[in-house]
């Protein structure tokens, strides 16, 4: 039943009116004649509220309550049937759009697009600083603009033979979004064969006759009692220099008053104290020097000497020489134009549209530029018939962009022409768009940009073009604030992560430099430990020296949000061997500095943790420690598990070693092996960076001591084995027994030509001998020229570390024999090999290449 009601216009208030004022909105007068006023409301249409509207309300009774008697009340209803009337009827682009209109108990009610009044525009310093902005340049433009669209109404309203007969600044609205100029102020037209006749049923004859042209809006030969006036001798010529005469007036109020002087009321003002005939005068005083040819056309005393609207147009200099209306016909014929002249018309119209009105480019220059962007797209995949690019056209929208500030306005205009030319696959329109990612990114909502432009977005890092995949690591860093915490702690750093895996070094520098960037807007910190860690470990051991200092400097600044947990046992052990980085300055300059941080940070938690003990054992009395006799301690760490039994050296003597000395092995006794299966210490646990295996090391056969071997290479189970650098076995040769330096000797006699060995450190700190020296390979190399240790396949399975150092190394032989680790050791037995260590593996054939292996992101080169 509400159906059927609906369908025939019954089940709303206003019955075939379905369109719904705005509540609590009392709206606001406009008066289009002096007699007649309407009461414009938003609102919106009843079956779609997306849909706004303005609806003009013209009640009778109120209208015609302070005039005379009956016979104004029924001219002022003929009026408004007769304004209500051709609204529905006239479709002539340049009027105000009408969506209904309807006449309800001597109420007319008429449904526009959203509009406002020029005459409110010009009044308010606020509504002129929103559509025509604050410089004179972009007002003149839109008043050039607005004159153009005005008397092309008028123009087609004159070719059906009729007379509007009632312009001026009251009778033309701005729309609401655009702030183009619409014609209103219908009730005065009448049919120009009537006018000209003077019959006495011409609406406009009844209006003048009763007062309605006030002032200077009368023009001369109409400005009389008579009613003919000059309509005897011309007929349609007199109809339309009446006009003509009604545009000097709209020209006169825009441009000759200004904008303090509109504020001031001094709009109201002109029809009382500007006559007609001091009109063409004051035109001459107060516009600028362009319109005084035009104006002095349309305001000639004699209505024949008035030159039609048309032609006043076409060769007026206010209006032929603006940019403004220039661009603006030639976007309105951007669609009729070959691929290639709408591109140029794009590219040329970057360098101007910064003096556009904004209100404009939003609503009418963007919407075109989009426009043409889905055409292109459509012709070969958006390189057009002849390959021609559409790149020129993200430079107006980024200007557009630039202007515009962020918040609904941008939201609906600017955002969904991005998107759109994010959708488009032209190359060089996509690196534009990334150029400006500063421009646009601030701006964009939240909702929009993670919905719709991130998933765009990042087909950019995979893209062919390297340009493109490296604005695209530049641009995100513009983004990241706005971006939600799902997308900026899981999507964006598995995208960086590509191009950290790029080919070209340069952008894998600047991916871990955006990574960084991006990493401070992700939270809580300890997400952003754990991306950085992962992310920026393997680009420690990039063979390009920028990704190294990258990655270095990147983890420095990511100090605050790391523990001291995550220090010790991933970011010291990764970052120390680059402490002795041969190949780079500022690579070995960027790593201490990261290292003395991370040891101070170390050294302030170590300051709290025993503080934090100092009070709990002063806060808690031990009848246990009390009792315990004097020359003992009560808290007692144990041992390392590595520790050996025989008593160590001196602590001035036991890390140093004499310049320029080789390390020798000992012929003293074996080595004391303390396997972690049968004694366990909490101290050495495993580090997660040498995950513990089950392994069987096989070596040369009659070995008197155990040893661990050290491999070539920075991965994380060829490191050393306590993560101080430098071989164990150069400082086991401090402290050998003379016994043991004259077994070394003798093996080094037998040995006359030892085989090349690879460093057991990823950077040797101590001296070599010459024939050792000279096979040293540079780990980060990716060409050969060196030789490397060949582990064997049962040694790629390492032991798991101490992460304490040893107090005193282990002393080794020539010969080590074969030992097996059982699994979960706790500790790895320390060592060195003397002279005759394995023989030197071949160079690598081929580039090196980072391998995803071990815990958090740990990599190593092949």
């Amino acid at each position: 039943m509400a159906f059927f009601l609906k369908a025939i216009g019954l089940s709303d208030d206003i019955p075939g009116f379905p369109f719904t004022p705005a509540p609590n909105d009392p709206g606001y007068t406009v008066y289009t004649t002096p007699q007649l006023c309407w009461t414009v409301r938003p609102g919106t249409q009843s079956d779609d509220e997306r849909v706004r509207v303005s609806i003009f309300t013209c009640s009778v009774a109120a209208a015609a309550g302070g005039g005379g008697g009956g016979g104004s009340r029924e001219l002022i209803k003929l009026l408004a049937q007769n304004a209500m009337r051709r609204a529905k009827s006239l479709m002539i682009p340049g009027f105000l759009k009408c969506h209904g209109a309807v006449e309800y108990r001597d109420t007319v009610y008429i449904a526009t697009e959203p509009c406002v009044s020029l005459k409110d525009v010009l009044e308010s310093a606020a509504l002129r600083r929103r559509y025509y902005g604050d410089s004179a340049e972009e007002y003149a433009a839109s008043v050039a603009y607005g004159l153009v669209t005005i008397g092309g109404a008028v123009s087609a309203l004159q070719s059906n033979r009729l007379l509007h007969g009632n312009l001026h600044c009251g009778a033309v609205f701005v729309a609401a979004t655009s702030g183009f100029w619409r014609l209103f102020g219908l009730e005065l037209i009448s049919s120009v064969d009537d006018v000209a006749s003077g019959a006495t049923g011409c609406l406009f004859e009844s209006a003048r006759r009763a007062g309605m042209l006030p002032g200077y809006r009368c023009p001369p030969e109409l400005s009389g009692s008579g009613g003919g006036g000059g309509g005897g001798g011309g007929g349609g010529d007199t109809s339309a220099a009446v006009d003509a005469w009604g545009l000097a007036c709209v020209v006169y109020e825009t441009m000759g008053v200004t904008a303090e002087e509109a504020v001031n009321g001094r709009l109201n003002a002109l029809a009382h104290s500007l006559s007609a005939a001091e009109l063409r005068n004051a035109c001459r005083l107060s516009l600028p020097k362009p319109l005084h040819q035009g104006c002095s056309a349309l305001t000639a005393p004699n209505p024949r000497m008035r030159k039609s609207i048309a032609v006043v147009l076409d060769s007026c200099e206010f209006v032929k020489d603006c940019v403004f209306v220039q661009y603006t016909s030639a976007l309105s014929e951007l669609l009729l134009m070959d691929l290639s002249q709408q591109v140029r018309l794009a590219e040329s119209l970057a360098g101007v549209v910064d003096r556009f009105p904004l209100r404009a480019c939003l609503c009418f220059v963007l919407p075109r530029l989009g426009e043409l962007v889905t055409a292109a797209a459509k012709v070969s995949g958006g390189g057009g018939p002849a390959g021609v690019s559409v790149g020129p056209v993200a430079d107006p929208v980024l200007k557009v962009a630039e202007r515009a500030a962020a918040g609904e306005d941008f939201d609906a205009h600017v955002a969904p022409v991005l998107v759109q030319l994010f959708r488009s696959s032209d190359v060089l329109l996509r690196y534009k768009l990334l150029v400006g990612a500063a421009v646009y990114g601030p701006k964009l909502s939240s909702a929009t940009l993670n919905d719709v432009v991130w998933p765009l977005y990042a087909k950019g890092f995979g893209h062919t073009v390297a340009s493109v995949r490296e604005y695209s690591a530049r641009g995100i860093v513009h983004l990241a604030p706005h971006l939600s915490e799902a997308v900026l702690s899981e999507q964006v750093p598995k995208a960086l992560a590509q191009l950290q895996r790029d080919p070209d070094g340069a952008l894998r520098a600047n991916a871990t430099v955006a990574l960084h960037l991006v990493s401070e807007h992700i939270t809580p910190a300890t997400v952003r430990a754990t991306v950085m860690l992962t992310y920026c470990r393997p680009m420690l051991r990039d063979a390009f020296e920028p990704s190294r200092v990258a990655a270095l400097r990147s983890l420095h600044g990511a100090l605050e949000c790391l523990t001291a947990k995550q220090l010790a046992e991933a970011v010291v052990p990764a970052v120390a061997p680059l402490t002795v980085d041969p190949t780079s300055t500022e690579s070995r300059a960027a790593a201490l500095a990261l290292v003395k941080a991370s040891l101070s940070k170390l050294e302030g938690h170590h300051r709290q943790l025993a503080a934090r003990d100092s009070a709990t054992s002063a806060a808690s009395s031990d009848p246990v420690a009390a009792s315990a006799p004097s020359g003992t301690s009560s808290t007692c760490s144990p041992s390392p598990a590595a520790l050996p039994t025989t008593q160590s050296p001196p602590a001035a003597k036991q890390w140093s070693q004499p310049s320029g000395s080789t390390p020798l092995p000992s012929a003293g006794g074996a080595a004391h092996h303390v396997d972690a299966a049968t004694r366990s210490s909490p101290l050495s646990t495993a580090s997660p960076l040498r995950p513990t295996t089950s392994a069987a090391v096989q070596v040369a056969a009659g070995a008197t001591a155990v040893a661990g071997g050290g491999g070539g290479g920075w991965s994380d189970d060829d490191e050393d084995e306590d993560d101080w650098g430098g071989s164990d076995g150069d400082r086991s040769s401090a402290h050998g027994s003379p016994a043991a330096v004259k077994a070394g000797s003798a093996s080094l006699k037998t040995s006359a030509a030892p085989p090349p060995r690879a460093p057991t450190a990823p950077f040797a700190s101590s001296a070599k001998p010459a024939a050792a020296t000279s096979a040293l390979v540079h780990p980060l190399s990716s060409g050969g020229g060196g030789a490397r240790a060949s582990p064997s396949p049962s040694a790629s399975h390492g032991f798991a570390a101490s992460p304490l150092p040893l107090p005193r190394p282990v002393s080794t032989v020539s010969d080590i024999g074969s030992v097996s680790s059982a699994t979960g050791s706790g500790s790895r037995l320390a060592g060195a090999s003397d002279a005759a260590s394995p023989p030197a593996a071949s160079p690598s054939n081929g580039p090196m290449k980072l391998r995803k292996k071990g815990g958090l992101g740990a990599a190593r080169l092949d």
